[in-house]
């Protein structure tokens, strides 16, 4: 079974054309979609209940902000399948390339990478000067941690077993959870495969300096975790 994780903090405007998307996508697996709602209200939750007579659905609302990467690990928990998928809830991750990361898991691979950084990949739009360089500055000061030519995606796909193994290891800060899997998970080698990232169709992106400042925080941690294999 293919577990689709999806965090959300107010996406009410976006998540029911996400689940049409997924619903149409037409896996060939069995699937379950999980959605792990920090949202104050219960507007996203609302939008998504009618989906639950379409699929195999379930909405987990902790109804406070208590982090995207703590979010995915509660997903995960929570999922029954055995190939996990993490995919932001704003519609910029196309759940189409979904089939293609299960694929390599099947083949043997233990996480899988959405990227925009290999051929074929890249965004939908051109982005602006100030948000290419954070993304370039932040992917620079984690290239000695990790091989991945996109460690900021978040939209990435791992075996349950491979799971089971590095979780007692993560401790989910700032939004990317899916790079300190990676760096935890110690793997040698990460399959990428291409996707372009889509502009969400409403409303504003989270990123702030808060979140680009725990972002660097927990690259620290990271670094000292690589370094003295300590649990920071």
């Amino acid at each position: 079974m293919i577990s689709i994780v999806i965090p959300v903090f107010n996406e009410s405007e976006h998540l029911p054309n996400l689940l049409e998307r997924i619903i149409k996508v037409g896996f060939d697996d069995q699937f379950e979609i999980i959605v792990v709602d920090d949202s104050y209200d219960d507007l996203t939750q609302k939008s998504a209940e009618p989906y639950k007579n379409k699929c195999n659905l379930q909405v987990i609302r902790r109804g406070k902000r208590l982090g995207l990467s703590s979010a995915v690990i509660k997903g995960f928990e929570n999922a029954s399948g055995n190939f996990l998928i993490c995919m932001d809830g704003d519609g910029s991750h196309p759940p189409e390339v979904i089939s293609e990361l299960v694929k390599f898991l099947k083949n043997s691979e233990k996480m899988v990478v959405a990227s925009r950084h290999v051929p074929g990949g890249g965004s939908s739009t051109e982005w602006s000067i100030i948000r290419k360089l954070i993304s370039k500055i932040c992917t620079v000061l984690v290239r000695p941690i990790t091989k991945i030519k996109d460690p900021m995606s978040g939209f990435f796909a791992i075996s349950r077993e491979f799971f089971e193994t590095v979780r007692g290891d993560l401790k989910p800060l700032s939004y990317k959870i899916g790079l300190e899997i990676a760096v935890k998970g110690n793997l040698k080698s990460i399959k990428e495969v291409p996707f372009k990232f889509e502009e969400r169709k409403a409303g504003s992106s989270k990123v702030n300096i808060s979140v680009i400042l725990g972002m660097i925080y927990h690259f620290f941690l990271l670094y000292c975790w690589k370094i003295f294999k300590s649990k920071v």
